[in-house]
């Protein structure tokens, strides 16, 4: 059992050998750069109206991360599998309505399998609190322009509900929602439907729901009792 353990563990712990030099210094940062430059493509994918190019360029850029570092020694074919058993999850998850094990099991496996395939631990805190901060400024942005997560709900069946008329809506005003709000779906006011974002927790459909901000496009609502 020792045996088939220390051997299960060669598969994850790699030294990396990137031999002398400026560009030995200068490698384990690009890579985490392609590590930045897949998760912010991934996030303004998630935002755009139709399929982007973004996801091909995100893929492409982490596929180069992780075959960078199994030519190195950084990573391991088991690490990409990881991720690619992760991304799965995922797509399983955005089909399904609810967040539960699938979900949470393909975001954990996604991120260790990023952090895994670092050289060290400083490299991956250090990584992944740059694109934290990079993936927030851009969500963000994009939410309060008034963009949705449109492929989100085009794979569950969803239909967008983009409209370029000014909103006629003031805070405080009451509506349905015609799907659920996870955070965000469809809502109904005065006969008109909008994309709308739930501030609180998941929202069902044909509940009651208010309007309690709106900047730009963007419209955030709370449930209410009927």
């Amino acid at each position: 059992m020792k045996a088939f353990m220390a051997s299960l563990g060669t598969l994850f712990a790699t030294t990396p050998a990137y031999g002398a030099g400026a560009a030995a210094d200068i490698l384990p940062w690009l890579r985490s750069a392609l590590v930045i430059i897949g998760l912010a493509s991934f996030t303004y994918a998630l935002f755009s109206k139709e399929f982007s190019k973004s996801w091909i360029f995100g893929t492409a850029a982490l596929l180069i991360y992780f075959l960078t570092g199994i030519f190195v020694g950084g990573a391991s074919a088991i690490t990409l599998l990881l991720c690619l058993v992760g991304g799965v999850l995922l797509l399983i998850e955005a089909v399904v309505p609810g967040f539960g094990v699938a979900g949470i099991s393909g975001i954990v496996l996604f991120f260790l399998s990023l952090a895994l395939a670092m050289d060290d631990g400083i490299q991956a805190v250090l990584t992944f609190a740059l694109s934290a901060v990079v993936v927030l400024v851009m969500a963000r942005g994009l939410w309060e322009k008034g963009e949705g997560l449109p492929v989100v709900r085009k794979l569950m069946g969803e239909s967008p509900a983009f409209t370029k008329k000014p909103l006629a809506l003031k805070v405080g005003d009451v509506g349905y929602s015609r799907t659920q709000l996870r955070p965000e779906g469809i809502g109904e006011f005065n006969g008109e439907e909008i994309t709308v974002h739930s501030v609180g927790p998941l929202i069902e459909g044909h509940r009651k729901i208010e309007v309690v901000a709106i900047r730009g496009r963007s419209v955030s609502v709370r449930a209410v009792d009927e």
